[in-house]
């Protein structure tokens, strides 16, 4: 027996993100601040830190976590975004026909991954032989002409991507007598 005091240290360290990625900002590409992290610990001076980014569309996650000598540790995350320029096939999915396609009828569906916030403005418009109407998720088109559907988005940051699909809905067949 040395007689000395054995300390035993079951709290996790004290962590925090401060200013820097701010929650809920939107940030350009590569424009994401250093993260402001801080971390106290009674017993450890330097307590072990990692972190991680995961993704989802436009939405990032920053976690960090803290493990002192003892192995307690402690997480806390911080959520924000990043103004993607918006790419069919990439984050937005757009359903229906294809350029220069000839149908019996058509509607179009789309979709933007990540959370709602990655799209801060929606409009999309269908023209028909010229005259052009707003356009709803999911209406049929089965009147025959030439069509153009326009779908505009604006991502976190106001910067607008448009898409466009022009094709042409057939008309039925005629019987001739």
């Amino acid at each position: 027996n040395s007689g000395g005091t054995i300390t035993f240290d079951r709290t996790p360290p004290e962590l925090s993100i401060g200013q820097r990625p701010a929650g809920g900002e939107c940030y350009s590409p590569g424009l994401v601040p250093d993260p402001d992290i801080n971390v106290e610990d009674d017993f450890d001076a330097a307590p072990s830190l990692t972190q991680s980014v995961s993704e989802n569309g436009c939405g990032q996650t920053l976690e960090v976590e803290a493990i002192d000598a003892c192995g307690n540790s402690s997480k806390v995350t911080r959520d924000y975004f990043i103004a993607k320029r918006f790419e069919e096939g990439g984050d937005v999915t757009i359903n229906g026909p294809a350029n220069g396609d000839l149908v019996s009828e058509a509607a179009f569906t789309w979709q933007v991954a990540g959370p709602a916030e990655c799209v801060t403005g929606e409009n999309a418009q269908i023209s028909v032989d010229g005259a052009v109407g707003a356009y709803a998720s999911g209406q049929i088109r089965n009147v025959a002409g030439d069509y153009s559907f326009t779908l505009d988005l604006k991502n976190c940051g106001g910067i607008s991507k448009t898409f466009i699909r022009t094709f042409s809905v057939n008309a039925p067949p005629v019987v001739v007598a």
